[in-house]
């Protein structure tokens, strides 16, 4: 819950003026869903949502939102009130979950579209105040059918093939998508042979961001396998690695050949196939 009160503000400064309030008017506006500042990310017992809230007017409040249940920012005011959005007013919308109350703006559906800055103000024939504004940053909850902001493998390192030398080193580069990103992402790798998941040693690792680097080092015919790469952050962990497939290097040629040579059969008969039609 955001509370915002605005007591009798006599003399306040605002802006490059000075303004008196006495009967107000007292609003909530939403002023884009983009954010003008960058929101910091807060963990919680439940790590489904994150916000940050800031209404500098009285104190700063830092809630976390789950999607779904309801949500109420309530205003202490001594007049009547309008609620905006998008500068455009919010009226009752029961379909959207959006109640304009007496004391307060409930939205009681909260998605990621919900997100953005929110302020409240009070005006009258003297002039106008508003807070700070509140920046709501929405993440949405943990599913196995909705995980988008838990890490991710980037498009282009799901699965790769590896070629390697016994007793050489392997640099293995894992890169991830994840909301929240940067110092938040942790990294860890697992080797799978054919029997046996194993955690590689952390001083083989070197991770920053959302990228992760392995030195990997094969030294005899067991230590050819797959490797795996998780990520997590403050939403939860990677559902699916990041997968290497490491192989000898004689294999890892030939299955090259073999490709390029599929590669070659493919284009030749999609050509033939073009003149034929003609």
């Amino acid at each position: 819950m955001i509370r915002c009160t605005l007591g009798a503000m006599k003399g306040v400064a605002v802006g490059r003026g000075r303004v008196r309030m006495m009967d107000r008017v007292m609003v909530w506006r939403r002023a884009s869903r983009r954010h003008t500042s960058k929101p910091r990310h807060f963990k919680s017992r439940r790590p489904l949502v994150v916000t940050e809230s800031r209404l500098p007017c009285d104190k700063e409040l830092r809630d976390t939102l789950l999607e779904s249940p309801d949500v109420d920012q309530s205003l202490k005011r001594t007049s009547h009130h309008r609620i905006y959005a998008y500068d455009h007013i919010l009226d009752y919308d029961e379909s959207e979950g959006i109640y304009p109350t007496g004391r307060s703006l409930q939205l009681r559906k909260l998605i990621k579209e919900s997100a953005g800055e929110y302020s409240c103000a009070a005006s009258n024939s003297e002039g106008k105040i508003r807070s700070g504004p509140a920046v709501i940053f929405v993440q949405t909850s943990v599913d196995p059918k909705n995980d988008e902001n838990s890490p991710r493998c980037r498009p282009g390192f799901e699965s790769h093939r590896l070629g390697a030398w016994r007793q050489r080193s392997l640099s293995v580069e894992c890169e991830v998508d994840a909301n929240p990103g940067g110092s938040d992402v942790k990294f860890s790798w697992t080797y799978n042979r054919s029997r046996d998941v194993l955690p590689v040693p952390g001083d083989r690792v070197n991770s920053s961001g959302t990228s992760s680097r392995l030195v990997y080092t094969p030294d005899s015919e067991q230590d050819f396998g797959t490797l795996a790469c998780w990520a997590s952050n403050s939403v939860g962990r990677q559902r699916v690695p990041c997968l290497f497939h490491v192989v000898h290097a004689n294999s890892y040629f030939e299955y090259k050949r073999e490709k390029e040579r599929e590669s070659l059969l493919d284009r030749e008969e999609k050509s033939s196939n073009r003149t034929g039609a003609e």
